[in-house]
């Protein structure tokens, strides 16, 4: 039953109902907030970040030269940090790999944009 059909229910019904929640908060309150919906703070951030993450990767693989400064960007930090900072050069890690994934991702665009498609089947030759 989802939350959008349109149930009514006898004054009985409800009473049992919040009786069934209510020792249903008693007795495990983290189920209770699962059934009612609630989502914790911690996976709506992360949920957030992953959304923010997805629009700056869409909006940075648009952009050529993104990729290289990212990759260079991120080596600079792990070189920079390596004996100071070891979690800067985590970060950096993983800026290396963007750029990495975000260069890829430029040039199979491009190359796609640009080469024309032959039906399957068909030889180079031809």
């Amino acid at each position: 039953m989802s939350a959008g059909d349109k149930i009514r229910l006898s004054v009985r019904e409800r009473q049992q109902l919040a009786a069934i929640q209510a020792m249903v908060e008693a007795g495990d309150p983290e189920l209770a907030r699962k059934l009612s919906g609630h989502k914790g703070a911690v996976i709506v951030a992360l949920r957030r970040v992953w959304q923010t993450c997805c629009v700056w990767a869409k909006a940075c693989s648009e952009r050529r030269w993104v990729g290289p400064l990212v990759f260079v960007l991120g080596f600079a930090l792990i070189f920079s940090t390596i004996a100071t900072l070891p979690w800067a050069g985590m970060v950096g890690a993983l800026m290396v790999a963007a750029g990495i994934g975000l260069s890829v991702h430029s040039w199979q665009r491009h190359r796609d944009q640009g080469a024309p498609r032959r039906p399957v089947g068909q030889s180079v030759g031809d």
